[in-house]
């Protein structure tokens, strides 16, 4: 009887260390794993919703700058000049600095 009872006396004790090998130890390093790959995967997110950001403007300037580029060309097959290539009248820059003198003489 007292042999089985040190036998089982030893069992327990390896299966208390067991236990607390896992509890402390083992189960502990998995949730700091857990706990980095959800860190990890939100970052990701982040950083893609971030590209996918970035792309949409860059798209959206490519397709305005297309958009200008047409018009200007339609603008020139009609015979139009765009308002960004017409040349500014002489007079104009003359008042503007006989305005100027004025105000320092």
């Amino acid at each position: 009887m007292q042999t089985a009872y040190l036998a089982v006396e030893e069992c327990l004790k390896i299966t208390n260390r067991r236990v607390n090998a896992l509890e402390f130890i083992v189960v502990p390093r998995i949730e700091y794993v857990v706990k980095y790959i959800f860190t990890e995967l939100e970052e990701r997110s982040k950083e893609d919703k971030f590209k996918i950001k970035k792309i949409l403007q860059v798209k959206k300037s490519i397709q305005e700058r297309e958009e200008l580029e047409s018009a200007e060309l339609e603008a020139l097959a009609d015979g139009n000049v765009p308002v960004a290539f017409e040349q500014v009248d002489e007079d104009d820059e003359d008042e503007e600095i006989g305005e100027d003198e004025r105000l320092f003489s």
